[in-house]
């Protein structure tokens, strides 16, 4: 399972690594937890990330 401190990580690769929408993120983190299926995870966090907008900047490039 991913945490925040995973998915901030994985924004620092591109960008600034700061949460622009942190109910978005707490959210879509309470919904993976709770999904026993990998896919349907990758999926939530995609469209968290992109349509969202959970970070200041790189939603594209990290989702």
């Amino acid at each position: 399972m991913l945490t925040r401190k995973d998915l901030k990580n994985l924004n620092l690769q591109f960008s600034n690594g700061q949460v622009h929408n942190e109910s978005s993120l707490d959210f879509v983190l309470t919904q993976t937890a709770r999904s026993p299926h990998w896919y349907k995870t990758m999926c939530l966090l995609t469209r968290a990330i992109l349509l969202d907008h959970i970070f200041e900047d790189g939603n594209k490039r990290t989702a």
